[in-house]
């Protein structure tokens, strides 16, 4: 059940991000952006916890999980699409 909600939301938070704050290749555009995906992540871990399960979860520990990992995410795929325009 988890899968389709990230690919879902993965999908959704490219598209607002992309109309929130300019794609440009500035710095400035980066550090909004990868706190746009933190926050997304948040709200995508809570969605998942509400959905999946009714045990008791360490929420702070979860969503700083779930905040690094999208931002970590989002790192990589500057520096991995910035290594691609070097390469051509």
């Amino acid at each position: 059940m988890a899968l389709p909600i990230i690919l879902l939301s993965g999908f959704l938070l490219d598209f607002i991000i992309g109309m929130v704050i300019n794609r440009s290749s500035t710095t400035l555009a980066y550090v909004p952006t990868v706190l746009g995906y933190g926050v997304y992540g948040i709200v995508v871990a809570n969605l998942l916890i509400l959905l999946t399960t009714k045990d008791a979860f360490d929420l702070p520990l979860s969503f700083t999980i779930a905040a690094l990992t999208a931002m970590i995410y989002y790192s990589l795929s500057v520096v991995f699409n910035r290594l691609s325009q070097h390469a051509h």
